[in-house]
């Protein structure tokens, strides 16, 4: 047999890897294509397997929420010459009154006992008044965005009426907090002066005007007979 030069050695291990390169090369590309087959497979899938779970959500069906104003009492608690109430009472919608004893504005500096009994029989005053028509003022004692979160979990809030409220750093903060989260729920909150004093007023060239304006202007006497209300069970309201 005759003998093997280096040269033909050569060629033979030449065409030995040039067959394992281009062997490994179709293995690696079938399984690429394996892999986005499965790839494939497994996203229709998942995709089908959504579009069904989708489906079946939508079977069912969600309790609807009735959808409401309501007016925000703060430091305004009377009937006569209350604007928040009169716009609140030329909508079609059902309102709901409400007031907050807000734990971090009665523990603020300028609290004081006196303050909040007087509150608290204000109201008594006026649920007495509003008892031949099934009305109320509801209470909570809890933050405000407290409250408003629980409400918006059972109603759908349409509109917050209540007077813009000027007091201390405390109920400004809580304020910005609010409209946050007006903002977040898609919730109008209408706010109407209380007095002769206007937020974030750039200047007071006019203020005299506006003063006069507002105090000359027609009270906007609310009809205490005429109302749709809206009641709280006790599961929200114990």
């Amino acid at each position: 047999m005759p003998t093997k030069t280096k040269e033909t050695r050569l060629l033979i291990y030449w065409s030995y890897l040039q067959l394992i390169f281009s062997s490994f090369v179709h293995l690696c590309t079938c399984e690429v294509k394996l892999s986005e087959l499965k790839f494939h497979y497994w996203n229709n899938s998942y995709t089908n397997y959504l579009l069904k779970s989708s489906y079946r959500i939508n079977l069912i069906k969600l309790p609807d929420r009735q959808l409401i104003n309501i007016v925000w009492f703060k430091r305004d608690l009377r009937f006569t010459d209350h604007e928040p109430l009169y716009a609140a009472q030329q909508e079609p919608l059902a309102t709901l009154l409400l007031y907050c004893f807000e734990p971090t504005v009665m523990a603020y500096a300028d609290s004081d006992i006196r303050h909040w009994r007087f509150i608290f029989e204000s109201i008594q005053d006026m649920n007495a008044k509003l008892e031949s028509i099934n009305g109320k003022i509801h209470y909570f004692h809890n933050e405000a965005s407290a409250v408003f979160e629980l409400l918006s979990k059972h109603f759908r809030i349409n509109t917050i009426f209540s007077h813009q409220e000027i007091g201390n750093k405390i109920t400004y903060d809580r304020d910005l907090a609010m409209q946050r989260f007006c903002k977040e729920q898609n919730i109008r909150w209408q706010e109407y002066q209380l007095n002769g004093v206007i937020r974030k007023l750039k200047s007071r060239k006019k203020w005299e005007e506006r003063w006069n304006q507002k105090m000359t202007e027609p009270p906007k006497l609310v009809d205490e007979e005429g109302w749709n209300y809206v009641s709280l069970s006790a599961e929200i309201h114990a």
